[in-house]
């Protein structure tokens, strides 16, 4: 069942108990799948799957990425995961990954419900429960829009109404119920879907029946709205659709309904209006719009020009706004200022209403840019509202693309996913329209699936996948001028083929024009606007042809004395329905006088020929027809007269006929006027009705200026009281520095009297230690900046904190300035304890991250000298002594012997690195303590008692004061951390001594680092040769046991020697290997070999008088090789020295290969 519905619900605060009343009143076997989308913690557990296990017997699961929807399955959601589906599976994406931009809410109902309507389209339903903001509205637009089911929890059940509210704002969701009869009516439709139609009548064949019209005239009558030319697709789907939502099963019975819900006509009116929209739909078509279509658009303009857009069927306006945005931007790029005139129209007056408001939810921001959204909106109360610079560029009014006249000289026109809801005779008269607003080189923009139609030769494609179009000609084509009034649809009826006279069967034709040839006679086919349409034959040559563009009229294409009895017969065989015969009509050919006969007959036409006439002009010599023959008299002044008359007739019936045309064009002119004037209109009675609405505030705002002036008074008298109360001092300054107020508080600091209110500050004296006040005052005033200024006021001895502050009215105007003094003794005492404390955490925090810095320096590296080095470098810096040494004791001296490793040290002072340092007392005095952890400090060494040796030893590398930090292995001392001071004294602080005795801590760890380093190095080394010698031997036996393999498995002695040869080769990994035969009878010889294919070959040489020396013998005969590491070293075989050369033989290794019996008569085998 991959076509199974799939229920969409997203859930947020409060949703758990809806969900627990929906899964409660849900069918365990209704054949829908349901996915659960919440807002979820990422730190906590969801218990979601436990809670509604309990509620239904329902398989639930949680979602796992490439889980395939089944139905009677409920899917939840996890945490931090967004959740799409895609061909029957469901999709995690982390919401990291998820790509939308920074500080943008993420909404993860919205992004499955989006997923949803693409999925499964009108088998999607969406339902939004119990939430705060605006999650999920996008996507139950996206649902409706595919012509799924969207509902929405009532906000009276709701914990949380934010989320349902949101959604019904929009007007498209087609139920709002408590969430038990959400499920009801779910289930109720899913299975209606599943067992077929609701009723035993199938409900297509009823989209041609009365049922349908009656539908149809219902809505024309109530809404004044006609949906006669919408597709028949469209209107079977969402009839079908409400008629299921209002709990009806049959067609006559929702009819019924119909006449009597006013509610459920304006339900299925916006269902058939389908009125989704969002901003930059289709966003790739926009940005072409804005970097390629708006810029060749502006650019040409000049400053203060008008830029005119029509966009129609703008729904609740985010298409509108989106236009004014990419407008705004462009001419702000290309610097041009433009008067933009955007004309926005529906047919919809609720959704213009919202459209005019300009408030969206925050959803929007899904669509539009983190920088659209900071300029062009506004967000409050979670809504996002639109500029009011951007709304007064719009003009919304209602209108009717198959009634009303469109606007004119139109920049561009969008009318996208419009047309595809119409049948193709209203959308040829719609493009007419949209073709004649448009200026020369106007730009059409389309919906995707939309397209000029029969007119796409008028429209060059700007870009034919983003469907945008240029009009081509600057001509005016005439408008469709049926009646496009509330027709019924009527039953289709059978079609018959009604051939036009201009159709001749060639047969026939060819039968025909031999007859007539045979009566020697010109026989002519007239249609019934007198065009010849077809010649049989011409035996009199009567026929002329001029120069210039061919008429079709017959009295054209004849002489002329026969004009006028021809249009005269013609004419009177119509109008008398009988045959018309003219005789002796004479006429001039070539030099000779013809007299002729002629004869019309006029044949009324049927349902498959048109009315036309067969015209005969004969000889008059042929015998006369029984039928009497009128004689046609002319004079020739007469006929001249005729035929002007006929000239000027006709000369005045093409000026009539330019002169219709002309008032066509005039009166399309006209009506598109007529119709900006109504929208102009309309705005001047908008304006008329806000004058009243003023007229009417202003009543109202007399009564509540009383009431503010009694609150004014009262308020008055309580910030007078709060000023005397206070101990702030406060001094209000006017713009001219005048005093309009002040506190007693105020008075210590400035000298103020009663009397001074109303004299400028510059004339009062003060007491503070501040000479540049009045600047200060200035500096505000000009600037508009608060200043916040510390002074003294001697004659106390109180720290004051002067704070000046611009004086605003509501309007930002600047009006003044505030003065107030704030007493800061308290604050200023605790600020210098807070200063000393932080202070000497600021120094202790920075000897501790250099500590850290150092260690880890130190633990970047596993060289022990470049450990040191480190550490004396860094240690010599933090501490800022003269020289840093780390001395390492001899341990073979007992303490007593040593030479410093590493040191760094100020230039100019002697260097102690490498220098033997022997003290015979110091094993024996001070080791002990040194192991236990003790240090030593010394101040001065000229204040010490030490000994001469020790003394000395510190004289001759200039140490004045110094500090000792043993370096201990576990429980052994291995070397001194030495600091020397040796520009004089230095009392060694608690903080150097506590940050020396860590890092002399951290040099230890590393000594015993890199020696365990070492150690598990030297280990890790010897087991890896260990392990490398046993592979080797296991590789070795196990080739040699398929080599003993593969000779059990042959009798053939070549095949055996061939395989030893070649396996003994690739074990041994040599160059050549040759087998011996050594006959007692007979030259030995090689028998057989594996070499190297760039080496001579050894197969089949000989060998004459061979001689084997006894030492060699004996050691074969063993069982023993004979193993030459160096063949040209070889003294026990120089004879073969001059071999070696020739077949290039370094070294050797020979093995025996001996029979069993070892008597002297066998001869053994010998491989080389």
């Amino acid at each position: 069942m991959n076509d199974c519905f799939i229920v969409g619900i997203g859930a947020s605060a409060g949703g758990l108990r809806a969900l627990e009343e929906f899964f409660d009143h849900m069918p365990t076997d209704s054949g829908a799948a349901f996915v659960v989308v919440q807002h979820l913690s990422p730190d906590f557990k969801s218990l979601m799957k436990e809670l509604l296990e309990r509620r239904t017997r329902m398989a639930v699961k949680r979602v796992q990425d490439g889980m395939t929807v089944e139905p009677n399955i409920v899917y939840l959601i996890t945490p931090r995961n967004n959740l799409i589906i895609e061909d029957g599976t469901l999709k995690l994406i982390e919401q990291s990954e998820f790509p939308r931009q920074h500080g943008i809410p993420n909404f993860p109902i919205d992004i499955f419900l989006d997923s949803l309507a693409k999925e499964r389209g009108d088998r999607a339903i969406g339902i939004i429960l119990s939430g705060t903001g605006s999650d999920g509205t996008r996507g139950l637009q996206s649902i409706s829009e595919a012509g799924g089911l969207a509902f929405a929890q009532s906000p009276a059940t709701a914990e949380f109404d934010g989320m349902p509210q949101s959604a019904i704002a929009t007007g498209i969701v087609d139920q709002v119920l408590p969430s038990d009869e959400i499920a009801r009516i779910t289930a109720e439709i899913v299975q209606m879907q599943r067992s077929g139609t609701a009723s035993a009548e199938p409900l297509v064949p009823e989209l041609e029946s009365d049922k349908l019209r009656s539908i149809l005239s219902i809505l024309n009558e109530y809404e004044n709205l006609d949906f006669s030319y919408y597709k028949p697709s469209t209107l079977n789907r969402r009839i079908y659709r409400r008629c299921s939502l209002s709990g009806h099963t049959q067609l006559d019975e929702y009819i019924d309904h119909l006449k009597t819900s006013g509610e459920e006509r304006s339900l299925l009116r916006d269902d058939l209006m389908i009125g989704v929209t969002r901003f930059f739909r289709d966003p790739e078509s926009w940005e072409f719009l804005e970097k390629e279509v708006l810029p060749e658009l502006i650019a040409p303009l000049e400053n203060g020009k008008q830029l005119r857009i029509w966009i129609t069927a703008c729904a609740t306006g985010e298409e509108a706004y989106s236009m004014a945005i990419l407008a705004d931007e462009v001419m702000t790029r290309l610097g041009k200022q433009l008067n933009v005139k955007i004309f926005a129209t529906d047919i919809d007056n609720t959704a213009l209403a919202k459209a005019s408001e300009g408030i969206y939810s925050e959803s929007i921001a899904i669509d539009v840019s983190r920088r659209r959204l900071e300029k062009y909106f506004t967000l409050r109360d979670r809504h996002f509202h639109i500029a009011r610079t951007l709304r007064e560029t719009i003009i919304f009014a209602p209108h009717n693309l198959a009634k009303n006249a469109g606007f004119t000289r139109m920049h561009l026109i969008s009318c996208r996913n419009v047309l595809i809801y119409m049948q193709p005779n209203l959308q040829q008269r719609v493009m007419r329209m949209l073709h004649f607003s448009l200026m020369h080189k106007g730009i059409l923009f389309l919906g995707a699936a939309e397209t000029p139609g029969d007119l796409v030769e008028e429209f060059n494609p700007v870009h034919e996948r983003y469907k945008i179009y240029q009009k081509r000609r600057n001509i005016r084509l005439p408008l469709l001028t049926q009646n496009l009034q509330y027709t019924l649809p009527t039953p289709p009826r059978p079609i018959t083929t009604r051939q036009s006279t201009s159709q001749f069967n060639p047969i026939l034709s060819a039968a025909f024009s031999a007859f007539t040839r045979r009566s020697n006679c010109t026989c002519l086919l007239v249609n019934e606007s007198l065009e010849l349409f077809h010649v049989a034959t011409d035996t009199l040559e009567i026929m002329q042809f001029r120069e210039g563009s061919i008429s079709h009229m017959v009295v054209d294409l004849v002489p002329d004395e026969l004009r006028l009895p021809i249009n005269t017969a013609l004419h009177r065989a119509k109008r008398e329905h009988k045959p018309i015969l003219y005789g002796n009509i004479q006429f001039e050919q070539g030099n000779v006088i013809r007299s002729v006969n002629l004869e019309v007959t006029y044949y009324a036409g049927n349902k498959r020929v048109d009315d036309f006439f067969i015209v005969i002009v004969e000889n008059e010599d042929r015998p006369p027809p029984s039928k009497s023959v009128e004689t046609f008299q002319q004079n020739a002044h007469a006929t001249q007269r005729i035929i002007d008359l006929e000239y000027e007739l006709q000369q005045t019936r093409e000026n009539l006929q330019a002169t219709i045309e002309e008032l066509e064009t005039t009166n399309e002119e006209q009506q598109a006027t007529n119709e900006e004037l109504l929208a102009s209109n309309e705005e001047l009675q908008c304006t008329n009705e806000e004058l009243h609405s003023v007229n009417e505030e202003l009543y109202t705002v007399n009564t509540e200026y009383q009431t503010k002036i009694r609150e004014l008074t009262e308020l008055t008298n309580d910030v007078d009281n709060l000023l005397r109360s206070s101990e702030i001092g406060v001094i209000f300054l006017d713009r001219n520095l005048r005093v309009r107020k002040f506190t007693p508080a105020a008075v210590p600091a400035v000298n103020l009297v009663p009397t001074d209110v109303e004299r400028p500050i510059q004339h009062i004296t003060h007491n503070l230690d501040c000479s540049d006040l009045v600047d200060l005052l200035q500096q505000v005033l000009d600037s508009e900046t608060p200043i916040e200024k510390e002074v003294y006021l001697p004659s106390n001895q109180q720290n004051l904190l002067m704070r000046i502050y611009p004086y605003l009215r509501d309007d930002s105007y600047l009006d003044g300035l505030v003065i107030t003094f704030v007493n800061i003794d308290e604050i200023k005492q605790v600020q210098q304890a807070l200063q000393g404390q932080t202070d000497r955490l600021r120094e202790q925090s920075e000897r501790e991250h250099l500590q850290l810095e150092i260690t880890q320096r130190m633990r970047q590296s596993l060289d022990l000298q470049t450990i040191f080095d480190t550490a004396c470098h860094e240690i010599r810096q933090v501490l800022q002594a003269d020289r840093v040494g780390i001395f390492k004791f001899d341990p073979e001296s007992n303490f007593n012997d040593g030479v410093f490793i590493a040191e760094a040290l100020t230039e100019g002072y002697p260097s102690a690195v490498q220098v033997p340092i022997h003290d015979h007392c110091f094993g024996e005095k001070y080791a002990e303590l040194y192991a236990q952890g003790h240090y030593a400090v010394m101040a001065d060494i000229e204040a010490e008692s030490l000994q001469p040796c020790h003394r000395e030893m510190l004289t001759r590398f200039a140490v004045r004061a110094s500090l000792i930090m043993p370096l201990c292995c576990g429980e052994v001392l291995w070397g001194l951390l030495c600091i020397h001071q040796c520009d004089g004294p230095r009392q060694w602080q608690p903080e150097d001594i506590e940050i020396t005795r860590q890092l002399s801590n951290q040099l230890a760890i590393a000594i015993q680092q890199v020696d365990l380093y070492h150690q598990v190095q030297a280990e890790l080394n010897i087991r890896q040769q260990a392990e490398a010698d046993l592979a080797s031997q296991l590789a070795q036996q196990q080739a040699l046991a398929n080599i003993t393999e593969r000779i059990r498995q042959s009798l053939d002695l070549t095949e055996i020697l061939a395989i030893v040869a070649q396996q003994v080769k690739a074990i041994m990994q040599c160059d050549r290997v040759s087998i011996f035969r050594v006959f007692h009878d007979a030259p030995s010889y090689v028998i057989e070999e594996a070499v190297d294919p760039d080496l001579p070959i050894l197969k089949g040489l000989q060998w004459e008088n061979e001689t084997w020396f006894p030492d060699v013998l004996n050691t074969y005969w063993q069982g023993k090789p004979c193993i030459v590491p160096d063949a040209m070293a070889d003294t026990v075989s120089q004879c073969l020295t001059d071999f070696y050369v020739k077949y290039q033989i370094q070294s050797k290794v020979v093995a025996p290969i001996l029979q069993e019996d070892h008597s002297p008569d066998l001869q053994p085998w010998l491989p080389v």
